[in-house]
């Protein structure tokens, strides 16, 4: 409790005592309860000050007194949980059933609200903590303005800038920036489907379509693409081109197209690297390709159903995590290229020492990827991981 006034020591104390169990908060709470008085309550209260608000309790039938030394020293004092409300009354202070009671009903109107699984799971665990009697701190810390983003967040169809999206949501341009980010961030790692825990705060924040700057994706090789009914061939771009937000978002993707095999590529050193090759379509994921960029390359893959789709990447757990997720949410028939264990013993000598904890990680995704299987079992007897950009070497 807070704000302790004069002569409501005690008070303060038993409702302390109350609040901090996980069952005498209720309102339904009954039965006695005792309070050891020591030296340190006399020193901090006053000792005359703490005798004489005892006997004023006593005479109101809110405790009992067990005195060491009638008069002058007190063991112990008993209180019934029955009586808790007025403890609060006599203090001013909502009872602690009244203020969750009221921060359960805001929670179930944010929950009513809610319309994806991820987001309904976190207002759950809020309403979990609070039946418990815990304020959860994203209540205490972040209140109202953290739901309202989430909710906004929620309801993203299509990329949109932070500055924007905060402006609009929450009116200024850095208040999700300045206040609201690193919590977001954390909340979608622990609850949206499709966050990877080896994604980077720029690529968690991409699966919820919250961009810094706008979407780019690198593409190098013969393809078609129809923007306002002009077929475009891409094959004049040698050296590869870049498709922003906007032509992702309405490009139409033609039946007649020549690829063969698609390749996407996890650092731009080897992607720039990689020559133009007829029938082959190179593309940079940059990490963790975007919802928006999923959802181009399955529009291609849905015209080109016999194409061969490989991804080569870092040899370490990042690598394979994103291997992972091409395999998702773009293409389940996706093998790798340049990422076995041979590929790995090639490249050793260039590799950089992994922390144990990450190990542990990759350790526990054994049995869960058939095709990295070697490739995990070489990087935990070798614990190193090999940067794709070695490749160059």
């Amino acid at each position: 409790m807070k704000n302790k006034r004069e002569n409501d020591y005690l008070i303060h104390r038993i409702l302390e005592k109350i609040e901090g169990s996980s069952v005498d908060w209720r309102k339904e709470a009954s039965g006695n309860r005792s309070l050891k008085i020591q030296q340190e309550d006399f020193n901090r209260a006053g000792k005359t000050e703490l005798l004489e608000e005892a006997r004023k309790l006593e005479q109101r039938g809110l405790i009992q007194i067990k005195w060491l030394e009638y008069g002058n020293d007190i063991e112990k004092i008993t209180y019934r949980l029955e009586q808790a409300g007025q403890f609060y009354e006599l203090l001013g202070l909502i009872p602690k059933w009244e203020r969750l009671a009221s921060e359960k009903e805001k929670i179930q109107t944010w929950s009513g609200k809610a319309q994806t699984g991820w987001l309904k799971a976190y207002y759950r665990n809020l309403e979990d903590a609070l039946e418990k009697g815990k304020q959860p701190a994203d209540l205490e810390k972040y209140g109202e303005p953290l739901f309202i983003c989430l909710d906004a967040l929620e309801k993203l169809k299509e990329p949109v800038y932070q500055r924007v999206f905060s402006v609009a949501v929450l009116g200024g341009t850095k208040v999700f920036e300045n206040v609201l980010r690193t919590r977001v961030v954390s909340i979608l790692s622990e609850y949206h489907p499709d966050v990877d825990e080896a994604m980077n705060d720029k690529e968690v924040l991409s699966q919820v379509y919250l961009e810094e700057y706008a979407q780019e994706l690198a593409v190098k090789g013969n393809l078609m693409i129809s923007l306002k009914e002009n077929e475009i061939s891409l094959a004049d771009f040698c050296y590869g081109t870049v498709l922003n937000t906007e032509t992702l978002r309405h490009a139409v993707i033609p039946a007649n197209q020549k690829i063969q095999k698609i390749v996407t590529v996890e650092n731009k050193a080897n992607y720039v690297s990689m020559p133009y090759e007829e029938g082959t379509l190179i593309v940079f994921s940059h990490g963790f390709f975007s919802p928006l960029e999923c959802e181009f390359l399955r529009r291609l893959l849905a015209v080109l159903p016999e194409v061969k789709f490989y991804h080569t990447g870092d040899l370490d757990y990042g690598g394979i995590r994103i291997f992972r997720h091409i395999r998702e949410h773009i293409c389940p028939e996706v093998r790798p290229l340049q990422m076995d264990a041979d590929w790995y013993d090639r490249y050793l000598p260039y590799g950089y020492e992994m922390k144990p904890e990450t190990l542990k990680k990759l350790e526990a995704m054994q049995g869960t990827e058939p095709l990295m299987e070697d490739l995990i079992g070489r990087i935990l007897k070798g614990k190193m991981g090999i940067e794709q950009e070695c490749f160059l070497i």
